[in-house]
């Protein structure tokens, strides 16, 4: 399923970033590092390794859910283990991410998605 294109603001490392190709490397890097985690099933690591937990705004919404998650425990409870379900999502790769650089530690990022689900029973 071709689906949309994600903007994300993103936090860069560093102050003060004059290399905008080294801004688009690191970001470009954790964009795919969080595909491959869906691609393994691995989506309740998402949270903790890549969004900031101590956030209380910190925000999630997923394509088939009227409203938005808020906070790193209602995120983590959705995107948790769940025991009785298969894995639903067997693809999910990042295409075309293009990256700028809006202030010293703030990068905007827009990518293409394309995810494949599993047929379940």
């Amino acid at each position: 399923m071709r689906a949309l294109v994600l903007t994300f603001l993103i936090l860069v490392s560093g102050a003060g970033r004059a290399d905008d190709a080294a801004t688009t490397r690191e970001v470009t890097a954790v964009v795919e590092a969080m595909a491959a985690r869906w691609t393994a099933g691995e989506r309740q690591t998402i949270v903790a390794d890549f969004w900031d937990a101590e956030d209380p705004g910190v925000m999630y919404l997923a394509g088939e859910q009227p409203d938005w998650f808020v906070g790193a425990p209602a995120i983590a409870a959705y995107l948790g283990p769940r025991p009785n379900a298969p894995p639903s999502i067997s693809s999910f790769a990042v295409s075309n991410i293009r990256v700028r650089p809006v202030a010293a530690d703030v990068a905007l990022a827009a990518w293409e998605l394309d995810y494949q689900f599993q047929r379940g029973a």
